[in-house]
């Protein structure tokens, strides 16, 4: 009889990305440069199409890969800069050429929920002209567009927008905008118990830490920063106590499958099912369990106030 025998498999390294992606551009930047050497007032609109929509298209996909808690402020200027030439180039196009780099995603049921979908961008171009230049209107355009590569960079230009003026204000682009009526930042301090304490930067007065879960809630956490990733390891191999599962990991999950529920409805309703499942079958047991206790209590009610006989207690 032939015997099975379980061997390891080889893994595969993950690409990298960033590498991938950040090559991909210098190589096309370097054919640009080529292509506009004898260009005395060089603009953008000067480079072909092809070498417009690669630098595009390379350049985003760069930024989206790049880990931005390694980048010094040095660097995160630099990124903001090609992030802004990024802007402009896109500015360049049409709307019909815009579709060939970053198609809609396909979406359709915005309407219901309330959300951008690819229904709601198509009636946007239709309105804006398929054939005329985006120009100054870049961002009103960005913002009617549905397509998850340039959800993901808008957000990476927000964090790195925030991350800048941090570095030279102790002070993110949120708290900026929100003033002294949200002051997030702080500096620890002691009380006369020895307890630390965060102070407000503005008012110099000790305030309460925010914590984990609600930070996470508010998005002053994203759902993906290492953070998050961390917690729901521990979870996973067991390590939380209920008290921090619910505290930490539950405000992880949660927030997760609610982007999740946005996003990608399908895919959420198949990793969501077997957990509902399993509710509903606990929740049966529950039930089955509760009337049987009021159907003792009952019984016993019955027995009290009646004053039934041995005889008549086994007749009910």
């Amino acid at each position: 009889m032939t015997e099975l025998r379980v061997i390891n498999g080889i893994k595969k390294e993950k690409p990298n990305y960033r590498r991938i992606y950040s090559k991909a551009f210098a190589n096309t930047l370097k054919s640009a440069l080529k292509e506009t050497e004898e260009i005395k007032e060089f603009q953008f609109s000067d480079l072909s199409l092809d070498i417009r929509k690669k630098l595009v298209l390379y350049g985003v996909k760069n930024i989206n890969a790049t880990n931005l808690d390694i980048l010094d402020s040095e660097l995160l200027v630099g990124t903001f800069n090609t992030i802004s030439m990024l802007n402009s180039m896109m500015g360049t196009f049409t709307p019909r050429e815009f579709l060939t780099v970053f198609p809609i995603t396909k979406e359709y049921d915005g309407e219901r929920y309330g959300m951008k979908d690819y229904f709601y961008t198509k009636k946007a171009i239709e309105e804006f002209g398929m054939d005329k230049v985006i120009g100054e209107e870049m961002k009103r355009f960005h913002w009617d567009y549905t397509n998850r590569e340039l959800t993901k960079f808008a957000t990476r230009t927000m964090a790195i927008m925030s991350a800048i003026s941090r570095s030279e204000s102790d002070k993110g682009v949120v708290e900026e905008f929100f003033g002294k009526q949200v002051s997030i930042t702080h500096a620890m301090t002691e009380d006369h118990q020895d307890k630390q304490l965060p102070t407000n930067n503005d008012t110099r007065k000790a305030q309460e830490v925010m914590s984990f879960r609600d930070a996470v809630h508010n998005w002053i956490i994203e759902v993906f920063d290492d953070e998050c990733k961390e917690v729901l390891d521990d979870s996973m191999k067991g390590k939380l106590t209920s008290d921090a599962f619910d505290k930490e990991a539950s405000a992880v999950f949660g927030t997760f499958l609610t982007e999740l529920y946005t996003e990608n409805r399908e895919k959420f309703i198949e990793l969501a099912k077997p957990i509902y499942e399993e509710y509903c079958r606990m929740k049966n047991e529950e039930d089955t369990y509760w009337k049987r206790e009021q159907l003792k209590n009952a019984n016993l009610s019955l027995i009290v106030n009646k004053k039934l006989t041995p005889k008549q207690q086994l007749r009910e």
